[in-house]
């Protein structure tokens, strides 16, 4: 079994990255199926962009959303390979939650998941819906 949370791989014969939510058994969260989906952001850290999954996919027995093929990795990484761009890549997070819309942060618990952002190719971070 890949122990990765990000792959690579193809989709109807289109090549698409996606993002493992957690095994299988447990299905999607319901409010991801619910009307129109959410939207997630990109930000260089002067402008926000929408962002859309394209849907969701099992691979060995784990639930995985996916979306056109990119370039990204864990905010974890900022304690390794990107490091040297840490601070750059806070303020490009902190610019789109300040630019986002409220009903995108959902601070009920005061807590925004660590899970929902990445970095992404061309210095831009991605939050996920």
């Amino acid at each position: 079994m890949d122990n990765r949370v990000i792959v690579d791989i193809e989709r109807d014969g289109t090549p698409v990255t996606a993002i493992r939510l957690g095994l299988d058994e447990f299905g999607v969260p319901k409010h991801l199926l619910q009307g129109e989906k959410k939207e997630g952001i990109i930000s260089d850290g002067s402008s926000i962009e929408p962002w859309y999954w394209d849907g969701f996919c099992t691979i060995d027995g784990w639930r995985y959303v996916y979306f056109g093929r990119c370039r990204i990795e864990s905010i974890h990484s900022i304690a390794t390979t990107h490091r040297h761009d840490a601070l750059s890549i806070i303020n490009k997070i902190a610019y789109a939650l300040c630019h986002a819309d409220s009903s995108f942060l959902d601070l009920s618990n005061g807590i925004f998941p660590l899970y929902r952002i990445y970095i992404s190719e061309g210095d831009k971070v991605l939050l996920l819906p």
